[in-house]
């Protein structure tokens, strides 16, 4: 299978999941585990719409373009999530941006560099969102935290060994 139909079939599975009203009509157990999975990342966290990415990321001196979002996401430096409440289906997790400084994180690329060599979409953000005994915590919580830096980006790098 191509990387493109790959995509394909993933957005279609995020948007079938996505679009779920309620967990009973899920059609399969893959779809009411992603649900519920999805469902708790958004009750502590925000996704922007690629207009608020821009607008967070645009200062008075410098405008910040959609082909600049593009860029980021293209060189692993931001990434998005399929979501269909969005203008174009892409919805980019809050926690990959440094509000005051309006930039993204530093830490995000070497991680997504390495990530998104084995997982798409949501399950990026599943991986981030789960718990690590080392860190005490999950990769989102660890990463506004710079002496947790080296041991995030190893974390993302032993995804190489746990797919040989």
């Amino acid at each position: 299978m191509n990387d493109f139909s790959r995509t394909q079939q993933y957005i279609k599975f995020f948007t079938e999941v996505l679009k779920l009203n309620k967990l009973t009509n899920a059609p399969t157990e893959q779809h009411r585990i992603y649900y519920n999975q999805i469902n708790l990342f958004l009750s502590h966290h925000a996704l922007l719409s690629a207009a608020q990415v821009i607008d967070l990321l645009s200062t008075p001196s410098k405008p910040f373009t959609e082909q600049d979002l593009k860029n980021l996401v293209d060189t692993n430096k931001a990434f998005f999530v399929t979501a269909p409440n969005f203008a174009g289906y892409e919805g980019y997790p809050a926690f990959q941006f440094d509000i005051y400084n309006r930039r993204v994180k530093a830490i995000i690329e070497p991680i997504i560099e390495q990530v998104s060599k084995y997982y798409f979409d949501w399950d990026i953000v599943l991986w981030l969102g789960s718990y690590f005994g080392d860190l005490n915590g999950s990769a989102i919580e660890a990463i506004d935290n710079p002496k947790q830096h080296s041991f995030l980006i190893s974390l993302a790098k032993n995804l190489d060994n746990e797919y040989l």
